[in-house]
């Protein structure tokens, strides 16, 4: 009877956490149910969400299978091996990997199978750290022997316990994060790397952050060569290694968005390659080798001035940070000189109206799904303005059918505006939700993929669609993307005489003088102006 109770009881929290049916049976006859049981309702009394519950109990039917688990303590040696062969057979990821070691660590002292009798031969953490807890965490680590033994060289040569207990932390994050190995050589970039990581892992000021670094990386090298393991200074690896760390930086320090990290990830990758080939050390690279890389994309990639001096203002601020990190002379961010641009230079070109008009049509066969779908699209970007990121990002609640409006969410700003939604655009769209798209709950985005599973579009799949249709109209266009588009929207605005401010709130610019580009002359106004009549006047 008491089994039957205790059995019950897990099969509702097992139903609670997984609605799979077919599983249930799965997670009730792996072994140790009773401990697993216990364990998950000890977290939900600690106040943990479903969600969370639900990953843990998932990690523990794997690890009771993957474990030799019995009546003796396991070592996390024995734990961390065991997870690791196991990920890698099941092609699991890193994160799985960690998750898995951190929730089987935590369980198995839960349960008391934790192997703690490593601490009874390390005095010095023992002392260091009097918490259970916290004496439990150095003892599962890896090289418990090997930290010991320099916290005890340590302590002899009269630092203090506040900083011993530092340098314990220090190292257990390197053996944690980094594979310490004798036989294998260190490189500076790998502990500089893990400085960053360690430095930033709480919310700290900027120069308690500087100190973290300074202080991981002295105790890190200090601890390296203790145990005989060369160090080996790195300065010859991949560009495209040095263009992530400061794309990092970017967004660690400078609070750069996503979106704009994407575009200088696009950018730097293209370059940087290109710059090894001509000279393979960023150490030594002269200025003569950057004018020779820039001359060289110039002829090779047809790029235009406007293009280009985008590319040395990228190529600018990536050196600039170089030279702050020591990798290369801070000379070559100084040589570098944005070229000449004219007024009428790299001007937006839009198409004319008659050839929007006619892009838009080209999906106007509502006899196919994909059509009707692409149909939206193109309305939406002809009549709006809106950037590729703003249309896939949205959802179906950003539009207020009542009050008869729709929400962007701006890719520059991270900002929302509120539009009126058009009768024609609104058209286009319940068409779409009521014949096309699978309205599918789970699912926000507003258009989604024609091929199962129904994701979200990307961005990949917008510019294919708005390019079909703008060469089908057989124009010869710079650009051919949903871009080509905004540009119409915006010169369209500007010729009929609605303020810039006007325009500007439309497009999404912070900043009006952004828009101020495309109030340029309209050659055809100017045209009919020099056609005219002026003898009376002269």
């Amino acid at each position: 009877m008491r089994y039957y109770k205790f059995f019950k009881t897990m099969l509702m929290i097992i139903t609670e956490l997984i609605k799979d049916k077919n599983r249930h049976q799965e997670y009730l006859e792996a072994p140790m149910l009773s401990e697993r049981k216990s364990y998950l309702e000890y977290l939900r009394s600690k106040g943990y969400k479903d969600d969370y519950l639900k990953k843990t109990s998932l990690f523990l039917l794997r690890i009771v299978r993957i474990l030799p688990i019995g009546n003796k303590p396991l070592a996390f040696e024995t734990v961390s091996v065991s997870i690791k062969c196991f990920c890698q057979e099941s092609q699991l990821g890193i994160t799985s990997e960690k998750h898995m070691v951190r929730t089987a660590m935590k369980w198995i002292r839960f349960i008391g199978l934790s192997n703690l009798d490593g601490l009874m031969e390390a005095p010095v953490l023992n002392s260091l750290f009097p918490r259970r807890q916290s004496r439990a965490r150095m003892a599962s680590a890896p090289m418990l022997a090997e930290r010991e033994a320099f916290l005890k060289h340590s302590r002899n040569l009269g630092y203090s316990d506040n900083y011993l207990r530092l340098m314990a932390y220090i190292q257990l994050h390197v053996v944690q994060n980094l594979s310490v190995c004798p036989r294998i050589p260190f490189s500076t970039k790998e502990i500089i790397l893990s400085a960053e990581k360690y430095a930033c892992g709480g919310k700290q000021s900027d120069s308690n952050v500087i100190y973290r670094k300074g202080v991981f990386t002295r105790v890190a090298m200090s601890w390296l060569d203790f145990l005989g393991i060369q160090v080996t200074k790195n300065t010859s690896f991949c560009f495209n290694e040095y263009a992530e760390e400061y794309l990092r930086f970017l967004f660690d320090e400078k609070n750069y968005s996503k979106h704009t990290i994407k575009g200088k990830r696009k950018v730097l990758c293209c370059m940087l390659p290109v710059l090894g080939q001509i000279h393979p050390e960023l150490f030594t690279m002269q200025p003569e080798h950057i004018d020779m890389f820039l001359t060289s994309i110039h002829k090779e990639w047809n790029i235009s001035r406007r293009t280009l001096a985008e590319y040395i203002s990228h190529l600018r601020s990536f050196l600039q940070y170089a030279a702050t990190q020591n990798w290369c002379s801070d000379k070559l961010s100084l040589a570098l000189k944005l070229p000449r641009l004219y007024s009428e230079d790299g001007l937006p070109f839009a198409p004319e109206k008659e050839q929007v008009l006619g892009a838009v049509q080209f999906y106007s066969d509502f006899n196919s799904k994909t059509n009707i779908r692409n149909y939206a699209i193109m309305m939406l970007l002809s009549v709006y303005g809106i950037r590729t990121h703003e249309l896939v990002s949205l959802q179906l609640n950003d539009i207020d059918w009542d009050k008869e409006t729709i929400l962007f969410r701006r890719s520059k700003g991270e900002r929302a505006q509120v539009f009126p939604l058009t009768v024609n655009v609104g058209n286009a769209i319940i068409r779409y939700l009521t014949e096309v798209r699978i309205n599918d709950s789970s699912q926000k985005s507003l258009f989604q993929c024609m091929v199962p599973p129904y994701r979200g579009l990307s961005h990949n799949a917008v510019y294919p669609i708005v390019s079909k249709a703008l060469r089908g109209q057989g124009m010869e266009l710079r650009h051919y993307g949903p871009h080509a588009l905004r540009h119409w929207t915006a010169t369209r605005l500007v010729n009929e005489g609605f303020p810039l401010y006007n325009v500007s709130r439309q497009l999404g610019h912070e900043n009006p003088d952004s828009t101020r580009i495309y109030a340029k002359v309209n050659l055809k106004t100017l045209s009919k102006v020099a056609e005219m009549n002026w003898e009376d006047l002269l």
